[in-house]
């Protein structure tokens, strides 16, 4: 265990877990209120899932036949109508959540910053926890949410980041910031990335857990090979 070179209080190791996509399905749940807004769904000859591989707001532009600035127009209507609170939970997130705090974790939730937000805090995003039993220690939200987390706490001390987009993940690897893992789902089987992955938040849970168990006694060593690795095919 990591002790406090001041207070010698143990100090506990970081996981950083996203939310939209990661314990969130939010792709349908957009989808479904953008197809309300616009007041028609997509033709059938080009309608498909998404799956990554684009970026999200692209993949909606040409689906649904809109510009940027019609995307942007559904997202903030989205936001201020309060939607993130209503989206729900994927399997095991609250199990995932309260499991990692139990065997000693903070959780810091993360989430990138709506279009057009200019408040301090995320209250959907809290209200959304709250609904769903979703234990966390802090929440971080915006475009450099990883990059913030490097500068709040000692990267060391992080031991696993849970994301579903791989762009994400990579800041991840440029901070240091523990193991990256991408929570694979349906709508990033398109995106390429050869390093720790789940196909559900079960496993993400038992895999986080055994890297906790490999969190050094001081120095988070240990946590350098399973980075340096960034092997792909984790069988959970």
């Amino acid at each position: 265990m990591m002790l406090c070179s001041r207070c010698s209080e143990p100090v506990r190791p970081v996981v950083a877990i996203d939310i939209d996509g990661t314990l969130a399905p939010f792709h349908p749940h957009f989808i479904e209120f953008a197809s309300s807004w616009l007041g028609y769904q997509p033709k059938p000859s080009v309608s498909a899932e998404y799956t990554g591989g684009e970026r999200f707001r692209d993949w909606m532009c040409r689906v649904y036949g809109i510009d940027l600035s019609t995307f942007r127009a559904i997202k903030l209507a989205y936001r201020q109508g309060g939607l993130k609170r209503t989206i729900g939970t994927y399997p095991g997130a609250s199990d995932l959540t309260a499991g990692l705090r139990s065997a000693g974790a903070e959780v810091w939730l993360t989430t990138t910053r709506p279009h057009m937000r200019y408040d301090r805090i995320d209250p959907d995003s809290v209200e959304w926890a709250r609904r769903n039993n979703i234990e966390f220690d802090a929440l971080l939200f915006g475009e450099n949410k990883l990059n913030e987390l490097a500068r709040r706490i000692d990267p060391r001390r992080v031991v696993a980041v849970l994301d579903d987009l791989p762009w994400v993940l990579h800041q991840a690897v440029i901070e240091h910031l523990g193991v990256p893992i991408l929570r694979r789902t349906r709508f990033n089987t398109g995106e390429h990335w050869t390093g720790w992955e789940c196909g559900s938040l079960v496993a993400a849970g038992d895999t986080i857990k055994d890297l906790m168990r490999s969190y050094d006694e001081g120095n988070g060593v240990g946590r350098e090979q399973d980075r340096s690795e960034h092997r792909s095919g984790d069988p959970r």
